[in-house]
């Protein structure tokens, strides 16, 4: 967790979603309501398309400094493979949150900063109010911004988890940092070919439907109880598949 910390790719990654996101407000600046611009960077604009590719870099830098040389086998020779595997995991989702908290804080000061009127955070709790489908949390300020940001967390903790597993099957980094990505366009594309009642059913696997707001996998007050599920089984087995490559690997050498 330390390497992750002071990696410059951790920098990086946050750097990179923060300017996702200016480039995607661009168009509507300057405007009073941070939220608001960032549920906008996030639906309408690129930024939740750049997620994936910036939460993943701290564990792509990391692992291949740890496996670019045969030191690499030392902690694994000294930790049981669980263990190993377990603290691999946890510091690779937390990574993921760290680059996504740094993206966030620099695009809510930056929003404040080139606002031209006092800070609010009511735009969305004005659209939401009269509309039924739309959550509890969506139609109150302060519930907005924290429930927002909680679930941008738990998003970012998904993508370098899979990152993580690819990275014991592959030394390729290129390789551990694009899979993420593709296989988020590859359910986004999935989702969108399926028609009908098929396209229903599978639209909240979708992982692009997991929004930061209220819209689509989040409509509803159960949607949180849908995300911290959905995003812990992919976590859970990206887990299993990187311990069962470690097993193997002390076993037969």
């Amino acid at each position: 967790m330390k390497k992750l910390l002071r990696c410059p790719a951790t920098w990086v990654g946050g750097t990179v979603f923060f300017l996702s996101m200016v480039f995607g407000v661009a168009e509507t600046l300057p405007h009073p309501d941070p939220m608001y611009l960032y549920d906008y960077a996030m639906n309408l604009g690129v930024s939740g398309f750049f997620l994936p590719v910036a939460t993943v870099l701290p564990i792509c830098f990391v692992r291949r400094e740890l496996t670019g040389g045969s030191a690499w086998q030392f902690p694994l020779l000294h930790t049981a493979p669980l263990r190993y595997t377990g603290g691999g995991l946890v510091a690779a989702c937390l990574s993921g949150a760290i680059v996504s908290l740094i993206g966030f804080a620099a695009f809510f000061l930056f929003a404040v900063l080139t606002s031209r009127e006092p800070l609010r955070l009511d735009t969305m709790q004005k659209w939401c109010i009269d509309l039924d489908f739309c959550p509890f949390w969506m139609k109150t300020p302060s519930l907005f911004f924290v429930f927002s940001l909680v679930i941008l967390i738990v998003r970012s903790m998904m993508f370098p988890a899979i990152a993580y597993a690819v990275s014991a099957y592959s030394s390729n980094q290129y390789l551990c940092a694009a899979s993420p990505f593709v296989l988020f366009m590859l359910m986004v594309y999935g989702a969108q070919r399926l028609g009908g009642e098929v396209n229903a059913l599978f639209y909240y696997f979708d992982p692009s439907q997991l929004s930061c707001n209220g819209y689509c996998g989040m409509t509803t007050d159960g949607g949180m109880v849908f995300l911290f599920t959905y995003v812990g089984i992919v976590v859970i087995l990206c887990g299993l598949l990187f311990w069962s490559k470690v097993s193997r690997r002390l076993r037969y050498g």
